[in-house]
């Protein structure tokens, strides 16, 4: 039967010189691993010479049970996907159009029960329903509280949102909370307020989207390719940006490097030592920027850089850039971190906070 649905596949999805069907493993942060680390695995037609996915996509949990579901065109999402529970049960149903969510999504608990219906638009979206995980309406005919909770993109960090709407309209004070892996609670980082759907909050602080409603975290993942230090050239030869050895800086840890003084201590130095740039301050810029460096074994910081994907312009006209550069050369020594009880070097990064 399964030889059956391959030659179907096959032929329903024509694969030229360029394009290759494809198995990747990954791990629990949704990097391509080795089988033998896999928390998922996913079979897949890719375009070898840009790295891209077509065509039908089929996610799994390591045990076999069908994750996602869904279709790509030059790793662009496109038409109907859905996402499933461990348990099999259907987490989520919606469809794309040019990567984006478009039209009405459904959203449920592991139960099965439904969670909320969302209309997307314009790079925006709006929730039509909502429920508590006793089944009990908290948004009806457009009015009530919303609330909602997602993962980062390739961080180990969390947000939760809470919001009120008033006749389809957000409404009110709406706040988000953060916390990092390693905290026990939220602390709210920021609030917008809104009168009818518009911002009346000095500051704008992003999209509706990013900031409330982000996409899947697997999914950017598995679109740029993001890999483990276990993924080799030995395991996917047609990667090129693929190591041919294991990349040691990329492996787990018993230990992870940490501040002196864990996050309190890290938290601690950086409101004490941060300079806001005077330009920025007086222009009322806020901003995060993201700084990664290396722990030596001897707790030294080296190859510090900023993370790319913070960019806003080549020219840092804020100087926000520079200044996270020279507060992060200011850490004192680092506890390293250790393997098999060995002291051992480890790439960390930290966000630096702009906030007014």
């Amino acid at each position: 039967m399964k030889l059956i649905y391959l030659t179907l596949f096959l032929l329903g999805t024509p694969i030229c010189n360029a394009q290759k069907l494809v198995t990747f493993y990954y791990d629990a942060d949704w990097r391509i691993t080795i089988k033998s680390e896999a928390v998922f695995y996913r079979t897949c037609i890719i375009s070898t010479d840009k790295m891209a996915f077509h065509g039908e996509v089929k996610d799994y949990y390591r045990g076999g049970q069908l994750q996602m579901e869904g279709r790509y065109t030059d790793n662009i999402k496109i038409d109907s996907f859905r996402f499933y529970y461990p348990n099999g049960v259907l987490e989520a149903r919606g469809a794309y159009r040019e990567g984006m969510r478009f039209g009405v999504w459904k959203y449920f608990y592991e139960n099965g029960q439904l969670k909320q219906v969302v209309d997307f638009f314009d790079a925006n979206f709006r929730v039509l329903e909502y429920y508590d995980n006793l089944g009990k309406q908290k948004i009806v005919e457009g009015s009530g509280v919303w609330k909602s909770e997602f993962r980062h993109h390739n961080q180990d960090s969390w947000s939760k949102v809470e919001g009120e709407y008033h006749d389809w309209n957000r409404h009110g004070k709406w706040k988000v909370y953060t916390k990092s892996g390693r905290d026990k609670k939220f602390q709210i980082e920021y609030t917008d307020t809104y009168s009818d759907d518009k911002m009346t909050s000095p500051w704008y602080s992003g999209t509706y989207i990013s900031n409330y409603f982000p996409d899947k975290f697997k999914l950017r993942m598995t679109e740029e390719f993001k890999y483990s230090g276990f993924a080799t050239r030995k395991n996917y030869p047609f990667m090129e940006k693929l190591p041919e050895e294991v990349d040691s800086l990329r492996l787990l840890y018993d230990v992870p490097a940490s501040f002196p003084g864990g996050i309190d201590g890290l938290r601690g130095f950086v409101a004490k030592n941060l300079r806001y740039p005077e330009k920025a301050r007086l222009a009322g810029k806020e901003r995060k920027v993201v700084v990664q460096f290396v722990v030596s074994e001897k707790g030294e910081l080296r190859d510090i850089s900023l993370f790319k994907d913070t960019w806003e312009s080549e020219e840092d006209e804020f100087e926000f850039e520079s200044e996270a550069i020279r507060l992060v050369e200011t850490f004192p020594k680092w506890r390293p971190a250790k393997r098999n009880g060995q002291p051992v070097p480890q790439a960390r990064a930290v966000i630096i906070t702009f906030s007014l």
